[in-house]
Parts: structure tokens; sequence; C-alpha cells
């Protein structure tokens, strides 16, 4: 058995679920806390472990040691954006045509519009 209304089917609301006052002030506050714990934690352990190459007089090898840890990950870090970016630009270099606005691709278009003015900054 099914039940229907006879009025009209109205769409479901698609409001974005808006967050109460005291949320919107504490999430940035939450963050703001992990982030101090985790800087601290790295600083207390970065520190050790200079004060424990100092204490046997190996200063250069916790310097080496790091210097070698930065070069690691800037080394990556250019290498991952150099890739990423590639992808990007090849993305969007073989995208197709802007299609006519048949149903598949509004949803794309909707995305397309909303992203290209910040296609230059990404």
């Amino acid at each position: 058995m099914a039940f229907r209304s006879t009025g009209p089917i109205r769409p479901a609301a698609s409001r974005a679920p808006v967050l109460p006052r005291w949320w919107r002030q504490a999430i940035p506050v939450l963050a703001s806390l992990i982030a101090a714990i985790v800087l601290i934690t790295v600083g207390a352990g970065v520190w050790t472990d200079w004060l424990w190459f100092r204490s046997v007089g190996y200063t250069s090898v916790f310097a080496a040691t790091y210097g070698v840890k930065w070069a690691l990950f800037g080394i990556t870090a250019f290498v991952m954006m150099t890739a990423i970016g590639g992808n990007i630009g090849l993305a969007y270099r073989l995208r197709p045509a802007r299609p006519a606005t048949a149903p598949p691709w509004q949803g794309a278009e909707a995305y397309r519009m909303a992203i290209e003015p910040w296609r230059r900054l990404m």
C-alpha cells in the first residue's frame, strides 16, 4: 500500500547545514590548540636531540642530520608540486570542449563556473 499526497511535489530543501554560533567560534580555537600541541611536541623532540648531540660533542652531526632531512623534504615537495602541477595543466588542456546544457554535463558546468575565477591562482 502506498500513500501519496495529492498536492504538488516539493523538492527537498537544499540548504547547507548551519553550525550554531558557539561552534563557529570554537572550531578555530580547537584548531589552534591542536596546532600548538603538535608544534610544541615536535619542537621538544628537536630540542632534546640538539641537547643530546651537544652533550656528546657532535653538533655537526645534528646539523647534518637535520640539513639532510630538510633537503629531502624540499626535493620531494618540489617533485610533487611539479608532478601535480603538470597533471593539472595537462588535464586543463585536454578537457572536453564546453558542452551544451545537456543534463549529464550541468553538474560539471557548475563546477567549472565555480573554479574558473581561481584557476590561475591554483
